[in-house]
């Protein structure tokens, strides 16, 4: 296994202010371990209908609010079998996962389907002002 230096290896944001942050820290999350955000969950073979339980299983890992110190703001993406171009069923799923994260005190910034080569934002397509 080849390594870089240090000066070659890509650096996560060391705040996710955009979407092109979220996808950056994202890319390096999952090629890099020594990279990962501070909660990073990754369900193989999960389909756009899983996002709602692997959200409500993120805030259920995190705990109360007032106890928690780390997860404030969230964006989820998927791959795979779940991705495809969004549709009318993924904006409502969007929503619902926006009520699941509101009640839980945290905030949903938004919801990439990466397929193709590219990323799709549910939240773009569902018409939110940007969160970021």
């Amino acid at each position: 296994m080849s390594t870089t230096c240090k000066s070659h290896v890509r650096r996560a944001p060391a705040v996710v202010r955009s979407a092109e942050d979220a996808l950056a820290t994202l890319a390096i999350a999952t090629l890099d371990a020594s990279h990962r955000p501070q909660i990073l969950l990754v369900i193989d073979g999960a389909t756009s209908t899983d996002v709602g339980r692997a959200v409500d299983l993120l805030l259920a890992a995190a705990g109360p609010a007032e106890a928690r110190a780390v997860v404030a703001n969230m964006f989820v993406a998927c791959s795979g079998r779940a991705a495809r171009e969004p549709g009318e069923a993924e904006c409502w799923l969007l929503r619902e996962v926006d009520r699941r994260a509101e009640r839980a005190e945290v905030r949903l910034l938004d919801w990439f389907m990466l397929f193709e080569g590219s990323a799709v934002s549910v939240a773009e397509r569902a018409g939110w002002t940007p969160r970021w």
